[in-house]
């Protein structure tokens, strides 16, 4: 019997075949995690910047420039519509005129006369119009409509954002436990190969096995690579949608996967569409836009409505030399217009209006359709997910077992290298699954709350557990 310090390979010592036979694990899962995040820092250069769901949707209402753009969009309206009904009110000019006239003039035009005067005229001028005015009306119910639509429109981009940042912070959750599935992966591939090699030296396993053991290592590494890749894409994505530095390495402080209800069970899709219909901003923003083009071609059929244009001015007129004389001014002028080029331009432009408006709600009625079939989408896909979890978490368990049980049968002649290969792969398959099931259905629940037009921040964090960053 060889020493100790000879033995090939110390199978009552070895810790991973003690774990996949006995299902032991030789540290914490806090410990397991220190050392991920530090594999993960140090491979790709970078410092961990631990953040939750919590503080990522905090920082991306106030930082993501979508948001910003449609904030500025909504305050230009707001100054738009504070401008058209300014122009309501009648406008107030003050003339003052003076000149040196010194020569022959033609008084009315057709007497001659020596002049040498200094006239001098000071009046206030008010001028109304209803043309004008009618106009506005028609322009301020337009104006305000585009309000309203800019508003529905910045409701509407702060709940794409929280959606956004949602799923992206749930795509990087996902990433980081599948990087644990392929760094455990390429461990237990590891781990084989030694096995293999071991056996081969001590005259019983098969130079073939070493070999597919170490082509197992080499695809391992490469899943294990892009998996850092990946990681790394997700971080820039998530910093860039919530607004802060692209470069800042954001990363999830939750070390397990939990199923996350947002949504009362209760709830079917014609429920959820209804509720959609009335809260939607998206569609509050179509419907106002609507309003602003029927008033805007109200605007237009004012050019065939009567002009009363009145006006009053006070005044100081005369020269220099005879002194000023006050005097006022009242007039009313009426003028009835056949609308633009004798009223075919009005009528064709009123034409226009009627198409774009017919258009527009054609859009709207498309735009609900979508929505109840992102709802109906969404809501089995969630459905969907939930039942394939617990499947997946019985898979998860059987490819464990078979993983162990393979190890077991080859040691005792009644399996292959072969047998291990196939049983490790259905383990990392199972938790990956496993882990995308469980993110999948958390970003369903979040789609179904945005496609219902109730997502928030408070109701995506229902029941959520802010995890703290670790020590």
């Amino acid at each position: 019997m060889l020493a100790e310090e000879e033995l090939i390979w110390d199978f009552h010592n070895d810790e991973y075949i003690k774990e996949l036979i006995h299902g032991q694990t030789s540290i914490t899962q806090v410990e397991r995690q220190k050392q991920i995040d530090n594999e993960l820092s140090k491979n790709l250069g970078i410092d961990l910047v631990y953040t939750n769901l919590e503080e990522c949707l905090k920082i991306a209402v106030e930082n993501n420039y979508s948001l910003k753009i449609s904030n500025a969009k909504k305050k230009e309206s707001y100054w738009t519509n504070k401008n058209a009904k300014s122009q309501i009110l009648p406008d107030l000019n003050y003339t003052y005129d003076i000149k040196h006239l010194d020569g022959t003039f033609l008084v009315g035009g057709i007497v001659p006369d020596d002049v040498d005067e200094i006239p001098i005229q000071s009046f206030f001028t008010l001028d109304w119009y209803t043309y004008k005015q009618g106009k506005l009306i028609f322009l301020n119910r337009q104006t305000k409509q585009q309000y309203r639509a800019a508003s529905a429109n910045l409701e509407y981009s702060r709940d794409e954002v929280i959606l956004k940042t949602t799923l992206a912070y749930y795509d990087l959750l996902k990433l980081k436990f599948t990087f644990d599935v392929l760094r455990t992966n390429l461990i237990d591939r590891n781990e084989q190969y030694k096995l293999m090699l071991a056996r081969y030296k001590a005259g019983v396993g098969e130079k073939f096995d070493v070999v597919r053991a170490e082509a197992e290592v080499a695809k391992a590494k490469q899943l294990y690579i892009e998996g850092f890749n990946r990681l790394r894409l997700a971080q820039a994505k998530l910093s860039n949608i919530i607004g802060i530095e692209v470069l800042n390495a954001v990363y999830p402080s939750e070390s397990s996967a939990e199923t996350r209800e947002l949504l009362d069970p209760t709830y079917d899709i014609e429920k959820l569409y209804q509720t959609a219909l009335l809260t939607r901003d998206d569609v509050k923003s179509l419907k106002a836009t609507i309003e602003a083009t029927k008033a805007e071609r109200g605007s237009v059929c004012m050019e065939f409505a009567p002009n009363i244009r009145t006006y009053y001015m006070v005044s100081q007129q005369g020269t220099a030399r005879l002194g000023l004389y006050p005097s006022t001014t009242l007039g009313f002028v009426l003028t009835q217009p056949l609308g633009q080029n004798l009223g075919v331009g009005t009528v064709t432009k009123v034409k226009s209006f009627n198409a774009k408006i017919e258009a527009e709600n054609y859009r709207l009625t498309n735009l609900t359709r979508g929505i109840k079939e992102s709802i109906i989408g969404s809501y089995y896909d969630s459905k969907t997910a939930l039942e394939r979890i617990e499947a997946t978490k019985k898979e998860v368990k059987a490819s464990d077992d078979s993983l162990r049980i393979a190890i077991v049968r080859m040691q005792v002649g009644q399996a292959t290298f072969l047998d291990v290969i196939q049983a490790q792969s259905l383990k990392v398959r199972a938790r990956e699954t496993l882990v995308n099931t469980i993110i999948e259905y958390n970003k369903a629940q979040a789609q179904l709350l945005f496609d219902s037009g109730i997502i928030s921040v408070g109701n995506v964090l229902k029941n959520y557990q802010s995890i703290p960053p670790p020590p």
